[in-house]
């Protein structure tokens, strides 16, 4: 595949590893610019972010109608391939849940992170929370993960997925950088089959980070710490933070905490 990866080159003293950010549904490599990106190469880390095919610049936006998770992973091993160096996942969401999968198969990478990542048992509870809590965001989720961003309603997906007061640039910019997704997806995502490792083999899993905002609404505390609970991870809760923490204006103190596990567990 002809796949979308942007970068930022490391400054100042180098790191041993680099950094590769998978998105979320519906958006694509972009997400990442701005924040993320620049901050860990201003950290001295080579940085990437991969669209997924049909996303972004990347190839296979004509057959998004059929494209499953795995074709996802496909992608990913493609970069991990090709990057061809010491690299830290990072997954963000549906990201997240590609990020699994690529480990239920794989042992090569140096680290990972889970950041408001769908569960290892999927998001089937999590919807359910959030559709008996607000069936307005719900809703719009769900139209969202079947079609497009541009579909759903705005204040209800504003509600889902950010904290108020929010700048309406930055709501702009992120329906701006949305795209369709694949309707198989979002079914996928609800954990059946399974995509998380078996159990069975974590022990033979690279250092795992799992992360998430204390005010994310589609994925609550008690989903980061159940992802933290199943890979014998201690989940780091962001105060105040919403689902889409990289546009958050507070977006640096999830990065902070990126780059303390960094230089606590896979880098000198």
């Amino acid at each position: 595949m002809n796949l979308e990866v942007i970068g930022a080159a490391a400054e100042g003293r180098k790191r041993p590893v680099a950094l590769l950010f998978l998105h979320g549904i519906c958006t694509s490599a972009s997400l990442w610019q701005g924040n993320f990106l620049e901050a860990s190469a201003a950290a001295g880390y080579d940085s990437f972010a991969l669209s997924f095919r049909g996303h972004g610049e990347s190839e296979g936006r004509e057959r998004l109608g059929y494209t499953t998770l795995s074709d996802y992973v496909a992608d990913l091993e493609q970069t991990v391939e090709r990057l061809n160096r010491p690299l830290v996942v990072v997954g963000f969401s549906l990201g997240g849940a590609v990020l699994q999968a690529y480990l239920r198969r794989r042992r090569d990478l140096t680290g990972a992170v889970l950041l408001c990542s769908a569960p290892p048992h999927g998001l089937a509870a999590a919807g359910l929370r959030l559709m008996l809590r607000d069936v307005g965001a719900w809703s719009s989720l769900f139209a969202a993960s079947q079609c497009s961003l541009k579909h759903a309603n705005p204040a209800s997906l504003r509600r889902a997925l950010f904290r108020e007061p929010l700048d309406p640039e930055v709501y702009q910019r992120f329906l701006a950088m949305s795209d369709e997704e694949s309707p198989l997806i979002g079914m996928q995502l609800q954990g059946w089959p399974p995509f998380a490792p078996s159990r069975l083999s974590l022990d033979s899993l690279p250092p795992i980070l799992v992360m998430g905002g204390a005010e994310d609404r589609l994925l609550p505390p008690e989903e980061v710490r159940a992802t933290g609970s199943y890979y014998r991870s201690k989940a780091r809760l962001l105060p105040g933070l919403p689902h889409m923490v990289m546009l958050d204006p507070d977006w640096r103190r999830a990065h902070q905490e990126l780059l303390s596990w960094l230089g606590e567990t896979v880098t000198v």
